[in-house]
């Protein structure tokens, strides 16, 4: 498999299980250890733990994990970590955050403007996402490790921010926001889909292609991959089909990371609801 032309370290970044243990820890001490120290505290719930874990797992997984060598090769992988970073795991990570840390965090009066309107930053996060898709400046992201790393923060902090806008917020004002943002992407991925080039250099020029793997694999990879012209040999797709095969993707996990994001939310306000009576019955 071609995949074994890199080694452990570009493959299972243990960087980034490092970072991703030491956010756990820092999680743990702060939510259990440390839980006393804040106002109106309560214990960290299963659930509250599960979606904070589950979120640093998928971090991993589109991050250290074998994908993020593959989003070099192959733009299906690309979009299937778009979508997962951007969406679904700052929804986990708001979930996981205790709502007590939250309105701690939230009290400061420049966050509390931040999180002042969903629809302004559904925005905000569509511009961002729709100018990542542009070739010539996702090519750009693509050769300059550091202005992709910045963009990529600002990205993910954004969608975080987004996400936690919604949390707590009754559900007719937050699925405009999410239709938006859905919209948007889809819009994205019907244009990749249908375009009759292929969109992205990095995918196909074999220069711009080494010149990218340079920033994510050592020296002696790079020479046995410089035997290659080019990400097209590491697959049995063309790079259109690629193109074409990785928006329907985006399209369709979109859909589903959506619908489960709706259902929680609707399911979180039932819930409040049900509560709220019972406490006005007793």
């Amino acid at each position: 498999m071609f995949l074994s032309l890199f080694g452990f370290r570009e493959l299972w970044s243990p960087g980034m299980m490092i970072v991703c243990l030491f956010v756990l820890s820092i999680y743990l001490l702060i939510t259990i250890k440390w839980r006393k120290d804040f106002k109106n505290s309560t214990p960290l719930s299963i659930s509250e733990a599960f979606s904070f874990i589950l979120a640093l797992l998928f971090l991993y997984a589109v991050k250290g994990a074998p994908i993020q060598i593959m989003t070099y090769l192959i733009y299906t992988a690309y979009t299937i970590q778009t979508v997962i970073l951007f969406v679904l795991v700052p929804f986990l990570v708001v979930r996981g955050i205790p709502n007590y840390l939250l309105a701690y965090i939230r009290s400061t009066p420049f966050v509390s403007t931040l999180l002042c309107s969903p629809i302004y930053l559904s925005v905000v996060w569509s511009i961002l996402f729709v100018c990542r898709q542009i070739p010539i400046v996702f090519d750009y992201l693509r050769l300059h490790e550091t202005a992709e790393s910045i963009y990529t923060i600002l990205l993910f902090t954004c969608s975080f921010i987004f996400m936690w806008s919604m949390k707590g917020k009754r559900f007719n004002l937050v699925w405009k926001p999410l239709l938006l943002i859905y919209i948007v992407m889809t819009l994205v991925a019907s244009i990749v889909f249908f375009s009759p080039v292929d969109l992205y250099k990095t995918y196909t020029d074999g220069a711009m292609w080494m010149q990218a793997m340079a920033l994510c694999v050592p020296a002696d990879t790079l020479n046995q991959l410089s035997a290659f012209s080019g990400p097209s040999l590491f697959t049995n797709m063309t790079p259109k089909q690629d193109q074409q095969l990785g928006s329907k993707l985006i399209q369709v996990i979109q859909t589903i990371i959506f619908g489960i994001i709706l259902i929680a939310m609707r399911w979180n306000q039932k819930s409040r609801t049900f509560s709220t009576s019972q406490h006005c019955d007793d």
